[in-house]
């Protein structure tokens, strides 16, 4: 995935950042939107991607998460709430292991609104957790309920995460301003 957003970005300076559950906290969470704010005002020669490191601490792994690994989800939505901070324009992507966001009967859903994303209905069209992490379409899908809730402009994509390709073209779409904007979808 690193590799896409290079190969995408090759006029850009592409940084990888990791960060840890106390970046969820107030204090760390101020301090990592001034980094944000400090590296996007030298212009936008510089792409932050940003991760939650789930290999840093064991004793963080046992005693704060019970064993299960990190949420990238919850990562992106305070990223996506740092961005919306500095920027007035913002999309929000989100990885999945799945083809997108699949109805009870495996179809993909091309777009849902806000009044699809009531929690009857995300916990009818999915189906749990993802192995070995606190996430899964169920959790991406209520944070970004809770997104659209507070930001109704705001633009999310949920893509697989599993075909760069697919990556790839919705960079190019929004870059070249083809991108859909229909606020409070995703």
């Amino acid at each position: 995935l690193f590799k896409s957003w290079q190969m995408f970005f090759k006029q850009k300076v592409v940084l990888q950042g990791l960060i840890t559950q106390d970046y969820l906290s107030t204090k760390k969470a101020l301090e990592l939107e001034s980094i944000l704010r400090t590296i996007f005002m030298r212009g936008n020669s510089i792409i932050p991607i940003i991760n939650e490191n789930d290999l840093l601490s064991d004793v963080e792994l046992k005693e704060v998460r019970g064993g299960a690994f990190g949420d990238n989800d919850k990562t992106a939505a305070l990223i996506t709430r740092m961005m919306l901070n500095i920027f007035d324009d913002v999309y929000s992507i989100y990885l999945t292991n799945a083809p997108g966001v699949l109805d009870e009967n495996g179809r993909l859903f091309g777009l849902l609104e806000m009044c699809d994303l009531s929690d009857e209905k995300i916990r009818k069209i999915c189906n749990g957790k993802s192995e070995g992490g606190r996430g899964g379409m169920e959790n991406k899908l209520k944070i970004i309920k809770e997104l659209l809730h507070d930001h109704p402009n705001l633009i999310v994509y949920i893509i697989d995460g599993k075909r760069p390709q697919q990556l790839r073209e919705l960079i190019g779409a929004i870059t070249k301003g083809r991108a859909k904007k229909i606020g409070g979808r995703i």
